[in-house]
């Protein structure tokens, strides 16, 4: 009887630390969800002062218990894309932003060698800093297309990792396998693919969507299929209408089928 009764205590006390470590978990994905939301509306407005203050919240989440509760990775993930964004909101003033983003996906995947979105985040920001430090261009390429092919090593579905291969094939030299076509058909398959998992709200990272149908916008303006670029410029408003880029410059230049080509340095 003793023992039945020791052995039901015990139960209860694993299925109580069991059901209050779960709640901790998703208490802890919810905050992470929202970190990210905030993040991609403070970069589609161009409030930078949100995103500092989105990244003092993360360092801080470091500190405390937060943090165990969810994979650490995210969280050194989410900080580092503070930096990414950051760097893009800034302009020429943001490449410091971008250098520390790629020191830390570095830092991230040499721990966690099979974190694709680190290898995913770290080929943006070397891409985004090349226009930036363009005396640099042959190590930041090889910084970007090494990232690139080690996070392919791993998936060849994930559509973040193909919309960033776009942005690089449409800049990348045609002897290099760049251009428009080979751009464009990536973003395709990456549209395919987010659209397939966008119920999926609550799923990390959550960002790229629109920014896919943007560069699909961009690329159909600088073939001059001004009718296809407004649509796909009007799907990127629809599921981010936040985004200042594309409802402020890029939208208004597609509707007077002005050249995208000199703002884009191509």
């Amino acid at each position: 009887m003793k023992s039945s009764i020791r052995f039901l205590l015990i139960l209860n006390f694993a299925l109580h630390v069991t059901v209050t470590m779960a709640a901790e978990s998703f208490e802890s994905n919810n905050w992470l969800v929202d970190i990210s939301r905030r993040l991609n509306k403070a970069y589609s407005l161009g409030e930078i002062e949100n995103v500092y203050t989105i990244r003092s919240e993360l360092l801080a989440s470091v500190e405390n218990d937060r943090v165990e509760a969810v994979d650490t990775n995210l969280v050194r993930y989410y900080v580092a894309m503070t930096y990414y964004r950051q760097g893009l909101v800034l302009g020429q003033q943001g490449a410091e932003a971008l250098r520390t983003c790629i020191d830390q996906t570095l830092q991230l995947t040499l721990q966690s060698p099979d974190f694709i979105e680190g290898y995913i985040l770290q080929a943006a920001c070397a891409g985004a800093l090349i226009p930036m430090r363009p005396e640099q261009v042959l190590a930041l390429s090889k910084v970007s297309n090494d990232a690139l092919v080690k996070s392919a090593r791993l998936t060849s579905n994930n559509p973040r990792l193909l919309l960033i291969n776009a942005i690089s094939l449409l800049f990348a030299p045609p002897q290099f396998g760049g251009g428009k076509k080979p751009a464009l058909e990536k973003l395709d398959i990456s549209i395919k693919l987010f659209e397939a998992s966008r119920q999926d709200n609550d799923s990390l990272p959550i960002w790229g969507l629109d920014e896919a149908y943007t560069w699909q916008g961009i690329i159909y303006s600088l073939d001059n299929r001004h009718d296809e670029a407004k649509a796909s410029l009007q799907f990127a408003v629809s599921v981010n209408p936040d985004n200042l880029w594309v409802r402020e410059i890029l939208m208004p230049k597609v509707v007077k089928q002005e050249s995208l080509a000199p703002m884009l340095g191509i």
